[in-house]
């Protein structure tokens, strides 16, 4: 329609995404056809006049048909809003050694603006110009590859970072120690990973102890590791770390290939406090987080198909060799108060009170492509036998097309323009102060050595090199404005400020919490060592977590069979057959073999749960069973037949129309079907699913459980009372939620067709409540202690029925 337009919005200037196919001359080309019917965007809210203006003065000379940017802000720095900091370098200083002094010249630089409370800082609110906290600062790389150096220039001098996505997961020490406790784990005879894993602050020996085992024993080393000989030279300390290692491994390497990688790193966690080690260190967070990461990353490989722990292994190792570019955890957000270090692209539509651009020297890197595109003659190539133009050809008269050549400039050309836009990104991310660093490498002609980087840029506008020769300590720009110029030697700080704690060390080796008050007060922190009593045992309520209520009830039959069973989940032993398995593991009990023999009693109990929950009790009699179980079936994914199972729940649905629940239930003015709960106890969440909870005729409310254990009907009085607990949790949770008194819960057999109530009072119910935060509190203990009782301690005879019994037996 006439009516219609188009409106294009973007800015030349930031397009920065050519790695990713953007073509800044598409969007140019397509402004171009509707001619000059344009409206600039060129007010900025950002930066102040200064800023914009060492903006305007640098970009309009290295950009074709720049459009200079207008500052809204009225406000000036107290000083030079723009810094050019050289580091000073030799004539043979290599660019490795350029980079360190780089990075030590940006540390040093910030410390000096934090500790000289240096303001620069523009507050909005106040109307004032306030002192630079380390949350004012972000450190702009167009490549993280030197950001490593970075990172170990303001440990040094202690300052707190945060690297936004940072890529050195696999280069991160705290991932090698979890994959070094996984390859003994998996193979006790790799040394390598043992003297790894000993030496690391997860167990926390020291190299003598390491020299001392190497040259008493010979390798394979595991399984001389607590010899007599190697433990009688060692301290006491030393003695109970080398012991509890030996154990931790050896009992996870004979079960690895029942639990999974998972399992096994979360148990390792666990019995090791590594957590806590990496929670006393510098950047503890990011620490924990990375081995967080790596654990979730153990799961999500499980969950999409069964994965070995050689597997798991084999595939990261495979990622440390390739040296994958994977993102470490993410830990911090804009509120915290710490220095961001992150990519140019990464920073793009954000802005910082002030901005560093380290690594000016860097060069655009060199085409080695044999193949390239070009839009205007499409796809040119380079034949075999070509050398590089940094390589030399033994062949004669070997020449390049004209049109790869042409192709090749072009390239180099465009990826210049971009390096120059990525430049304008970075240099307008700040708000008050802009500091600009690089390394004073030269030429033999005075000139800097990298040829078309960003400090080379920054001499041919403000003639940088001249200037720093001059011993010029300001470079006027604009109307009035000055650049602040300094040629730096980098000092790096005698041993740095911050002295490397020994608690982690005394964590890790299990000293007593007087040790560790003390190394704590020895650090040099605000705290009397007699006022750090709270360091001790952790109370009840640490490590409280979430605990189904069947998992609870196997907890309070056995603690060992719950640890088998929901902490480790190691799959059922084949001693004791399915088919006579109830629903809970530790019965045996008898009845003529099902039609539904193929399933598991798990699965078993699932789907005649389901069943369950779409019978309409309204006309039980009308229900085609058949159909109804070829239904759930589907929805498992089940293989079985249909019709024996339809046969098996037609006569439990026969049995139920029999009952006076089902008269009940019939009747009811309300029914509620499976119902999931949280319910709170202490510090532990029980959760659970209540199959059925109906208020009768009389507006009471009752609570029903479906069993689909194998029992004969004069066996529910006594096999009930298995699940009183379970019972109790579920009139506890259901009075709770519905703010009313529960009458009673019923145990329903299904293929019994008997049921069993347990009422409920007011006595019942609170004596349940003692009952729960008793075990919740044990659970706690035993999690904390990593020591869970057996019930075979007292009669082994219990155990004949358990899936576990072997595993314990060992």
């Amino acid at each position: 329609p006439a009516s219609s337009k188009i409106c294009i919005i973007g800015d030349l200037k930031q397009s920065i995404y050519r790695f990713r196919g953007a073509q800044a001359e598409v969007f140019e080309r397509l402004c171009s056809r509707f001619g000059e019917n344009r409206v600039l965007l060129d007010k900025s809210f950002r930066t102040h006049r200064a800023g914009a203006a060492f903006v305007n003065e640098t970009f309009s000379q290295l950009m074709s048909g720049y459009e200079p940017i207008v500052s809204s802000r009225t406000e000036l720095p107290p000083i030079p809003g723009v810094e050019i900091l050289l580091a000073q370098c030799d004539d043979d200083t290599n660019a490795d050694t350029a980079a360190d002094a780089q990075a030590e010249l940006v540390a040093q630089r910030i410390s000096e603006i934090i500790d000289g409370r240096e303001e620069i800082v523009f507050d909005r609110a106040a109307n004032k110009w306030r002192p630079a906290r380390p949350g004012d600062f972000a450190v702009l790389f167009a490549r993280m590859t030197t950001s490593l150096r970075y990172e170990y220039a303001l440990q040094r001098r202690d300052l707190p970072y945060y690297v936004v996505g940072g890529t050195g997961f696999f280069s991160r020490q705290e991932v090698y120690d979890v994959l070094n406790a996984l390859r003994v784990i998996d193979n006790t005879f790799d040394d390598i990973a043992l003297f790894g894993l000993l030496r690391s602050a997860m167990f926390g020996l020291d190299d003598n102890a390491l020299l001392h085992i190497a040259s008493t024993v010979g390798p394979p080393y595991f399984d001389r590791l607590t010899d007599e000989a190697v433990l009688e030279s060692l301290t006491e300390p030393q003695v109970r770390q080398i012991r509890f290692a030996h154990e931790l491994l050896a009992r996870l390497h004979r079960e690895k290939d029942a639990i999974g990688p998972a399992a096994i790193i979360e148990e390792v966690l666990e019995q090791t406090g590594y957590q806590a080690v990496l929670l006393s260190q510098f950047h503890g967070r990011r620490k924990l987080g990375n081995v967080l990461q790596l654990l979730d990353a153990a799961r999500s490989a499980q969950t999409t198909g069964k994965i070995s722990l050689a597997d798991f292994i084999r595939r990261y190792d495979e990622y440390i060799t390739d040296q994958s570019r994977h993102e470490q955890a993410a830990v911090a957000d804009e509120t915290d108060d710490v220095i961001r270090i992150m990519t140019v692209h990464k920073a793009k539509g954000l802005e910082f009170p002030i901005v560093i651009i380290p690594d000016l020297n860097v060069g655009s890197h060199k085409i080695r492509d044999r193949i390239l595109f070009h839009p205007d003659w499409s796809v040119t190539c380079k034949p075999p036998g070509i050398m590089d133009e940094n390589e030399q050809s033994d062949k004669s008269g070997d020449e390049e097309s004209v049109s790869f050549s042409l192709s090749k400039e072009a390239e180099k050309q465009s990826a210049h323009e971009e390096n120059v836009r990525r430049f304008y990104v970075a240099a307008t991310r700040h708000q008050d102060h802009l500091i600009l660093v690089g390394a004073d490498r030269r030429k033999k002609d005075g000139g800097f050595r990298e040829k078309g980087c960003c400090l080379a840029m920054l001499d041919d506008v403000f003639g940088i090199a001249d200037a720093i020769d001059a011993k010029a300590e300001a470079i006027e720009y604009g109307s009035g404005f000055s650049i602040r110029l300094a040629r730096v030697e980098p000092v790096r700080p005698a041993g740095g400020k911050r002295k490397i704690s020994p608690v982690p060390q005394l964590i890790a080796t299990g000293a007593d919490a007087e040790k560790v008050a003390e190394a704590l007060a020895s650090t040099g922190k605000n705290a009397e060592a007699e006022n750090l009593n709270l360091i001790g045992p952790f109370g009840d309520t640490v490590g409280g977590g979430t605990v189904a209520a069947t998992a609870l009830a196997d907890f309070d039959y056995c603690p060992m069979l719950y640890r088998w069973r929901h902490e480790l989940r190691v799959p059922r032993s084949t001693g004791v057959k399915e088919e006579n398995m109830g629903e809970t593991p530790m019965l045996r009990t008898t009845g003529v073999s099902p039609v539904s023999v193929r399933l598991d009693a798990a699965t078993a109990g699932t789907f005649f749960h389901r069943c369950m929950e779409l019978v309409d009790f309204d006309d039980i009699a009308s229900v085609q069973t058949e159909s109804l179980a070829g239904r759930v079936a589907a929805e498992m994914e089940l293989t079985v037949p249909a019709e024996p199972l339809g046969r098996e729940l037609s006569d439990m649905l026969n049995r139920l129309s029999e009952t006076p629940l089902m008269k009940q239930l019939a009747e009811a003015q309300q029914r509620l079907a499976e119902l999931s709960f949280v319910y709170r106890v202490g510090a532990v969440d029980i959760t659970g699913q209540i199959d059925l909870l109906y208020q009768d005729v009389e507006g009471a409310w009752h609570v029903v459980d479906y069993k689909s254990d194998r029992i004969a009907p004069e066996q529910a009085a006594e096999h009930a009372m298995r699940y009183e607990l379970q019972m109790m949790v579920y009139l506890a949770a259901a009075g709770r939620a519905f703010d009313t008194e529960i009458a009673d819960a019923m145990v329903y057999f299904l293929r019994a067709g008997v049921s069993h109530r347990f009422g409920a009072t007011p006595e019942t119910i609170a004596a349940a409540q003692r009952r729960l935060a008793d075990l919740t509190t044990e659970l706690l203990h035993c999690r904390q202690a990593g020591q869970f009782s057996r019930i075979s301690d007292t009669d082994k005879s219990l155990c004949k029925s358990c899936p576990y019994a072997k595993l314990c037996s060992r």
